[in-house]
């Protein structure tokens, strides 16, 4: 459910180039520094991190439940569109 929810997600913000990942952890490739979206993301509840300098990577536990998910996809959605605004 996550990998398909950053895919729709990748679908509507250009800047994310792709989702790739093994497991639970999965990785956004961005086409500029991550940074301000991990922090945008922080600002949220959101916690993840950006590494590799165009990368953000989530890594939920083992027991993340569906509704979490739903909710971690929200702030994301919520935080790339906020950062879309600042770049336009």
């Amino acid at each position: 459910q996550l990998f398909a929810g950053l895919n729709e997600l990748r679908e509507k913000h250009p800047f994310i180039g792709e989702v790739r990942g093994l497991g639970l952890m999965i990785g956004m490739v961005l086409d500029r520094p991550a940074k301000p979206l991990q922090d945008i993301c922080t600002e949220n509840k959101l916690l993840c991190i950006a590494t590799a300098g165009n990368v953000i990577r989530l890594l939920p536990p083992l027991t993340v439940t569906a509704e979490e998910v739903k909710q971690a996809l929200g702030i994301l959605e919520r935080a790339c569109d906020e950062w879309s605004n600042t770049l336009a």
